[in-house]
């Protein structure tokens, strides 16, 4: 029932070059998402968030005229229902933090990568779709497709990652046997619900790890692991190598890139 739904997408950034990239990006990775319209700067934005009302804005922080901030504030008290991303660099991550007190539902690292934005578009669908069907789609509903459940178990997952969950968790939540979870969770994902778990708070932390000023075991607690010894053997086996090695990585790719940027 939902395959011709679209969710409308307004991106706003001052460097052209990046915002034709993350309209593209947007559009190849969800065909759920078509981007309606894109701004320069947050004036510009906010004058076709009010022609255009879209489901969600994908903005800049840095931008001329009014920042991505303070166009996040003013969508959050005139438009509380649209969603609001944050894109920015490596530089801004703390600043970034600040846009949590606007209602901002998540942010993206430049450059942005096409694994963590498929992994946003998935949880800004999922919550759309809940809301729009929260008065129908309720646990224990006899309304309920297999596929609306496994959206809906996906949606639980993003929200309590951060909580222990197993399968008798997601039993007792949606009111189905284990079994019949998995079972159509695989048929509709590919994947069993626990699998999905971990791949998601392995995205998360990746996000995390980006941050020099997290220890791992914040990092670790933050993404649903207490015990920190168990979240670097999860984080090596599903990535190949440990957290520590993980940041060290990123650290020197962005190093790297920063001084090919000044040759």
């Amino acid at each position: 029932m939902y395959e011709d739904l679209v969710f409308s997408v307004i991106v706003v950034d001052d460097e052209k070059l990046i915002l034709k990239n993350i309209v593209r990006n947007i559009e190849e990775t969800d065909s759920h998402f078509k981007v309606v319209a894109t701004a320069r700067n947050g004036a510009e934005a906010l004058e076709l968030v009010k022609k255009h009302t879209p489901h969600i804005v994908f903005t800049d922080i840095r931008m001329p005229v009014i920042d991505g901030l303070q166009l996040s504030s003013e969508i959050h008290q005139k438009f509380p229902s649209i969603k609001k991303v944050i894109i920015s660099g490596y530089d801004d991550f703390n600043y970034a933090k600040s846009a949590l007190k606007y209602n901002v539902d998540d942010y993206l690292l430049k450059p942005i990568n096409n694994d963590e934005l498929k992994t946003l578009l998935l949880s800004l669908k999922q919550s759309l779709l809940t809301e729009l069907n929260d008065s129908s789609l309720l646990p224990n509903s006899t309304q309920q497709t297999p596929k609306e459940i496994v959206m809906l178990v996906q949606q639980f997952m993003h929200t309590n990652y951060k909580s222990p969950i197993d399968l008798n968790t997601l039993s007792a939540q949606f009111g189905f046997s284990s079994s019949y979870l998995t079972k159509i969770f695989i048929k509709y994902t590919n994947t069993s619900p626990l699998k999905y778990l971990t791949d998601y708070r392995i995205t998360i932390a990746k996000q995390l790890l980006i941050n020099p000023e997290l220890s791992i075991k914040s990092v670790a607690e933050l993404c649903g692991y207490p015990d920190p010894f168990h979240f670097s053997r999860i984080f090596k086996k599903a990535t190949g190598e440990s957290p520590a090695n993980y940041r060290i990585t990123y650290r020197n790719s962005q190093f790297n890139q920063h001084r090919k940027s000044e040759l």
